[in-house]
Formats: C-alpha cells, sequence, structure tokens
C-alpha cells in the first residue's frame, strides 16, 4: 500500500456521476503529476475548463492571471502547501472557492485549514461524485450571486 500522502486524491475506480460542469473553471494543484492528471482525465468528461499546476508556485503565478472559479489543492506540497494558497487567495481578495484533499483525518488538521479559508475539505481518497457535488454547489452559489447582483443593478439604475 503507498504512503497515504501518496495516493490518488479520487477513488479511480468510480467514474464521473456525469456533472454538467461547462462554463466553470478549476485549477488542480498538487505536486504529484498522476495525482493531477488523474482527477483532470475524470473531471474532463464533466465540461469543466481544466488548469493543472504541480507545485503551489506555479499555482500562485497561474492565478495572478487567470482567476479559476475553484481550486482543488492537495493539502501537503514541498514550497508550503496549501497554506500559501490560502494566504495568496485571501490577501488578493480573488473570488475562487478552494478544495482541499487531505490524507490526514485530524480533526485539527481539518478545522485548522477551514478556518484558514479552505471551503471545503474532502479525505482523500475522495470521490468523483463528492467532488463534482461540490463543484455543482460552488457554481450555483455564484449564479445566484451574479442573479442578486443583477437585480440590485437593476434597482440602482431602476
Amino acid at each position: 500500500m503507498e504512503p497515504e500522502d501518496r495516493r490518488l486524491p479520487i477513488d479511480s475506480q468510480v467514474e464521473s456521476g456525469g456533472a454538467n460542469l461547462e462554463g466553470m473553471s478549476v485549477l488542480l494543484v498538487d505536486d504529484d503529476v498522476g495525482c493531477v492528471e488523474s482527477l483532470a482525465r475524470l473531471l474532463g468528461r464533466s465540461g469543466c475548463r481544466l488548469l493543472k499546476s504541480y507545485s503551489v508556485r506555479e499555482a500562485m503565478n497561474l492565478i495572478n492571471f487567470d482567476t479559476p472559479d475553484c481550486i482543488i489543492s492537495d493539502a501537503r506540497m514541498p514550497e508550503g502547501g496549501v497554506e500559501l494558497l490560502l494566504t495568496a487567495i485571501r490577501e488578493r481578495c480573488l473570488e475562487c472557492s478552494l478544495l482541499v484533499l487531505s490524507g490526514d483525518d485530524d480533526a485539527d488538521v481539518v478545522e485548522g485549514l477551514l478556518i484558514r479559508g479552505a471551503d471545503r475539505v474532502l479525505l482523500k481518497p475522495a470521490t468523483v461524485s463528492d467532488i463534482e457535488t461540490w463543484l455543482l454547489k460552488v457554481r450555483q452559489s455564484k449564479n445566484e450571486k451574479l442573479h442578486l447582483e443583477e437585480m440590485l443593478l437593476k434597482r440602482a439604475h431602476g
């Protein structure tokens, strides 16, 4: 059996649930190329636009030029891991949601990630269905926010 932090982030035996995620952009971040490629292959079937990064530094460069709707990141990586991404998102006031895939089921670790700004933490191996469900909720929330902003603009100019 592989060490827990090297397992694939998703249950690769479970196929995509067929969620339609067209129009969403998702940044996948993990120092394990196999994990990024596996998740990209499965999520790619859902129609979302995928960005891939194999290091925290590369991910931070990407979000300077293209803010994705969502980031799915491994919790532990060289160069500071997801904590650096959380800090960058907060400091830049980026409107993107962050899902952390963690091999550590310690409640204090999970709570700490949520307190620092992760929107959701899933334990490895997460199912594709769990990830797609979260992505659909993020899209719904963003659509509701856009609708509310449009209504407020119409009232202000109406």
